[in-house]
């Protein structure tokens, strides 16, 4: 799964990502759910949503929650009606060495990317398990990756004589 960020994104979380370390992560809440009938559909597509946020800055650490969720519809008919659902809700916990030039507002944004590129690995973990465990196909999430957009390529506007 590819996630665009602005390069400026990238320059925010390099700056703190060379400072924090992960020290802890746990999974907090979780909420899963399928329908009886959620196999009588030969396709369902996955909805994947995903929030990292700051919940608390102690200066020396700070604590973010990553919120992660899927959603499987079956394709074609009835897209609308859910079969398959599965939430989790990861606390992690990272040390801050230097603090220096970081505003809250970094540490924000670092918490919005990497608290959920963090957890990730943990929520395939959870999906592959789960759906296992309700007797659904296997699901395997692709790895989660950041990047830049692409630069559009400028028109030439000057005219062939």
């Amino acid at each position: 799964m590819e996630i665009e960020r602005k390069a400026k994104d990238f320059r925010t979380l390099s700056k703190v990502v060379t400072r924090t370390d992960l020290e802890s992560i746990f999974l907090s809440a979780c909420n899963v759910w399928r329908s009886l009938n959620a196999l009588e559909y030969k396709e369902v597509g996955a909805e994947i949503s995903f929030n990292g946020v700051l919940l608390e800055d102690h200066g020396d650490h700070f604590i973010a929650k990553a919120t992660l969720s899927a959603k499987g519809q079956p394709k074609g008919r009835h897209p609308d009606k859910e079969v398959v659902s599965l939430e989790c809700e990861y606390i992690l916990i990272y040390s801050l060495r230097d603090r220096e030039e970081l505003t809250i507002e970094d540490i924000k944004q670092f918490c919005h990317m990497n608290a959920v590129y963090n957890a990730w690995p943990y929520w395939r973990e959870f999906i592959q398990n789960m759906s296992n465990r309700m007797e659904l196909p296997v699901l395997t999430l692709p790895l989660l990756k950041f990047s830049q957009p692409k630069k559009k390529e400028k028109k030439n506007t000057k005219k062939s004589k």
